[in-house]
């Protein structure tokens, strides 16, 4: 009202030139702001008609470092270590938001930021892609090795979900600082064990980030696992299920009574422990449904169905089943037997490698997460009763030499475990119906105000909303990435609306609707002004004609 008024008395004082100059210059702000308003459409229309893309093209991006602190807790340690990160400017604008992609429990690779949903929304939105390393995992190493026996809390205790978080917040101020981002809008984005940092993030740190992606996100600590091996026969279905349960029943009487030609036949002589070669099998199967595909010409392309197919083949041996099956899947993956899984021997290696990302991994499980799966102790088990809890928990001490326990209980209460709907905001939280993963995540809206918004995609697995779009994708996929995509559309729009974690029903008129309001009851104001001028100096040209016929007039005709 006072920009109104003033703008009144300015067009009083100005001269009629005036006021057109200033007319024609709110016009020309009202066309640049619905000029504006057209591109954000566009950026909207560009996300909704992506199926007809592919993705970003996969090329390779240049490691970058940033000096990282070891711990951000104790202000004694002074020391650092070189943290890997990767940038892609390619579509970023000035006033472009940061899309910030949190590595996790394996090597960062620079096509991450070159391909999948990430890409997509940063092109459409001018954003600039940044991802950052997981430290102890890839190149990021803080120290020589991972820690023999002696020494593992030594070389590993830096290791944690809450130190990986402070190092996201560290770098990303560094980064602001160094880059002139300070004002920019960043939006963090993950999936799996990362998925659940991007949540944390969000949670932890909201005044850094307007929103967060936490794509199958296990967000809740567990010790016992056994809903993961529930899932895996729920997706299966009764049939496979009860055919892979009958098989793994038989390799493992082949296993008691002939342990050594048992392993040979699988190709698995490298595993010492028969309980780690039975978690083998297991591993195996899980694997097949976690990250079955739907795109064509993915190496997991309809890989659940395969497996199903060799496991209910009227007439199959079930042992020679599942000895072609993980046969198969060692040489698509390229790997033996012993390396497949989390073995003895493998999470004794305490040497770095880019690759080597076991060891680490069940570190942290033995001490933050837990996540162990076990055998479901009622109703159909997929795998051997003897991969329980006490199994999990001695292999934490055998390959760390001391023993381990998750505290998931004090996990839960930092984070909230699945109370982050009730907590956070402005997290989306996508999982597929197959992923095993999606049990110990959230897939229901139970608070219709809340603004974690779970998306519990039908026929889908571990992830499959980060990966490249494909004119393959079921239905369920391409919709629940367009709605995301609209989700992230309306906070960068509104980076500040959800901060103090009230959504107020009079607050729902957005900014530039609010900017839109105002140019136009301006421009009106305006051109009534502009009208009452006219009309004034019209007025005030009678009034002087008026005036100079009177002046005119001879005194005896004005007397009569």
């Amino acid at each position: 009202s006072l920009c109104l008024l003033c703008l009144l008395c300015l067009l009083c004082l100005c001269t009629m030139t005036h006021r057109l100059v200033l007319l024609a210059l709110l016009l020309l702000g009202l066309h640049a702001f619905l000029t504006q308003a057209f591109i954000l459409r566009r950026h909207i229309s560009l996300l909704e008609d992506a199926e007809t893309r592919r993705g970003g093209v996969l090329r390779e991006l240049p490691a970058l470092w940033f000096s990282q602190n070891l711990d951000h807790f104790d202000r004694q340690e002074k020391g650092t270590f070189q943290q890997r990160y990767y940038v892609n400017d390619e579509f970023h604008k000035q006033d472009g938001p940061v899309f910030l992609y949190i590595g996790g429990e394996g090597a960062l690779r620079s096509t991450s930021l070159t391909s999948g949903e990430i890409v997509d929304l940063a092109q459409a939105r001018n954003g600039l892609l940044v991802a950052l390393e997981h430290r102890y995992y890839g190149e990021s190493h803080p120290f020589k090795d991972l820690g023999q026996n002696a020494s593992v809390t030594e070389n590993l205790k830096y290791l944690s979900s809450m130190q990986a978080l402070a190092d996201l917040s560290w770098f990303q101020h560094k980064f602001s600082e160094e880059n002139d981002l300070d004002d920019a809008n960043w939006f963090c984005v993950g999936g799996s064990y990362p998925g659940s940092l991007s949540a944390w993030y969000r949670l932890k740190f909201p005044h850094l980030v307007v929103g967060s992606i936490a794509s199958s996100a296990p967000v809740e600590a567990k010790k016992s696992f056994y809903e993961y091996d529930q899932v895996v026969g729920q997706s299966a279905g009764s049939t496979c299920a009860q055919a892979i349960h009958d098989a793994t029943a038989a390799v493992e009487a082949e296993l008691d009574a002939h342990p050594d030609t048992t392993k040979e036949a699988f190709t698995c002589s490298d595993v010492e422990d028969n309980v780690d070669f039975l978690y083998v099998l297991a591993d195996a199967v899980s694997f097949a449904i976690q990250y079955t595909s739907t795109t064509e010409g993915s190496p997991y392309y309809h890989m659940k169905e395969k497996m199903c197919s060799d496991f209910t083949q009227e007439g199959t041996d079930p042992v020679q089943a599942f000895e072609s099956f993980i046969k198969y899947l060692l040489d698509l993956l390229q790997t033996d037997c012993g390396h497949f899984t989390s073995t003895y021997e493998v999470l004794s290696d305490t040497s770095y490698a880019e690759m080597k990302n076991a060891r680490q991994w069940w570190y942290q499980s033995c001490t933050e997460f837990g996540y162990f799966q076990v055998a479901p102790t009622e109703g159909l088990s997929l795998r051997s009763q003897r991969i329980d809890l006490p199994y999990h928990l001695q292999l934490c001490e055998r390959v760390f030499g001391i023993p381990l326990d998750p505290n998931v209980t004090l996990t839960n209460k930092y984070y909230g475990a699945k109370d982050v709907q009730e907590h956070g905001h402005r997290i989306l939280m996508p999982n597929g119906s197959l992923d095993p993963w999606h049990a110990l995540s959230v897939i229901t809206m139970d608070d219709d105000d809340s603004t974690v918004i779970p998306f519990f995609i039908d026929g889908t697995a571990h992830c499959a909303d980060l990966h490249a779009i494909s004119p393959s994708d079921p239905a369920s996929l391409t919709q629940a990435r367009k709605s995301m995509a609209r989700f992230v559309n309306d906070w960068l729009d509104d980076p500040d609306e959800y901060d103090d974690g009230n959504d107020d029903d009079d607050d729902d008129i957005s900014a530039g609707a609010v900017v839109g309001i105002a140019i136009g009851c301006s421009v009106a104001f305006l051109i009534l002004g502009l009208i009452a001028g006219v009309l004034g100096e019209r007025l005030r040209r009678r009034r002087i004609q008026r005036r100079a016929q009177v002046d005119s007039t001879p005194l005896a005709e004005a007397a009569v």
